[in-house]
């Protein structure tokens, strides 16, 4: 398709107005013998302007030509790239109604579809799906996600998680277009673990196992952003935590306190930064990161003030390990490694 671009709005001026002044010679030449004469005994100036706007006349029949080539073009390109099905069709192994609206990678290739929009409901698995979204072209490119997005409503359990289809849910499918793994949904029931419990509506989310700049890699699966309520003896409102393939606690990042708590002799106050390392501090041993809020300050029993330039490190047992920098690069990525 011939690109349009505003900045190439000023030869269709030109085109316009030479050919108005086009317009007002050749009127001039019909109907008046003295506008005959005055242009062909005129000065150089007046057969200038008559030359340019023949010109300008020209450019204008060029531009309708190329505007009309172009509007062509699009709509064959848009012909080919949307489709609606005439019939019940089976494609990727997803049986689409009579009616389904197709948007094509690859032109007439109902196979290329990226979206598929239903006119009603269509069965799949558990849910009631009414779009279909797969990644092509530059969306492969840019990200390493090959799932395939689904909207509608339903309810079903995929890879242990009893998932909500309400707005958006990412699955990737087998061969036969049958759910074979989760990218991200929304979790339809809470459910307990062994040392927490994870509330309806919390996002949970394939994780990559991401590298830390040290070379420690974190053999989670499951990242869940959710507002759980407590771990152990520690009052969370809100959490980022990681799950291994067995849905076994892993670490809780960017953790807020719900309320004021002493711990370790220490008095924190509500919404102190809480997190159970995903990368221990020290090696094999559960340690515990508390990092007070901004204008807001942490005092020990013997009246040590910490702040939010400070992040303290604790057992759970409450012992206090070390007090580090809270913006030192090693504490920074160890807080979060979304």
């Amino acid at each position: 398709m011939i690109p349009f671009s505003f900045a190439y709005l000023w030869i269709f001026l030109v085109a316009a107005m030479g050919s108005f002044i086009f317009c007002l010679f050749a009127i001039g030449l019909i109907f008046s013998k003295q506008c005959r004469i005055k242009l062909k005994n005129g000065n150089i100036f007046l057969q200038s302007l008559f030359v340019s706007s023949c010109l300008c006349a020209m450019l204008a029949i060029g531009l309708s030509f190329l505007v009309k080539t172009a509007k062509h073009e699009s709509q064959t390109e848009h012909e080919a790239t949307y489709k609606t099905l005439t019939a019940p069709q089976t494609i990727l192994g997803i049986t689409m109604p009579t009616g389904t609206e197709l948007y094509l990678f690859e032109p007439n290739n109902l196979d290329s579809f990226r979206e598929a929009t239903f006119p009603t409901p269509v069965a799949f698995a558990s849910f009631k799906i009414n779009n279909v979204r797969i990644p092509r072209g530059f969306e492969l490119e840019m990200s390493d996600d090959r799932s395939i997005t689904l909207r509608g409503k339903g309810r079903g359990q995929i890879e242990g998680w009893q998932c909500k289809l309400e707005n958006y849910m990412k699955v990737y499918l087998d061969e036969k277009a049958n759910i074979s793994g989760l990218e991200f949904c929304v979790l339809a029931d809470p459910v307990k673990l062994k040392q927490i419990t994870l509330q309806a509506n919390a996002d949970i989310q394939r994780s990559q196992s991401p590298k830390y700049p040290d070379g420690f890699i974190a053999q989670n699966i499951w990242l869940i952003r959710n507002p759980i309520t407590h771990y152990k003896n520690i009052p969370i409102e809100w959490a980022n935590i990681y799950l291994d393939k067995n849905h076994q606690l892993l670490g809780i990042e960017n953790g807020t306190l719900a309320q004021d708590l002493h711990f370790g002799g220490i008095d924190y106050p509500k919404g102190t930064e809480f997190s159970f390392l995903v990368h221990p501090w020290v090696k094999d041993q559960e340690t515990w990161l508390f990092t007070p809020p901004v204008n807001q300050t942490a005092k020990a029993k013997d009246g040590t003030i910490y702040t939010n330039q400070q992040a303290i490190l604790h057992t759970p047992k409450g012992q206090i390990l070390q007090v580090l920098n809270a913006y030192d690069d090693k504490i920074m990525y160890r807080r979060s490694n979304d």
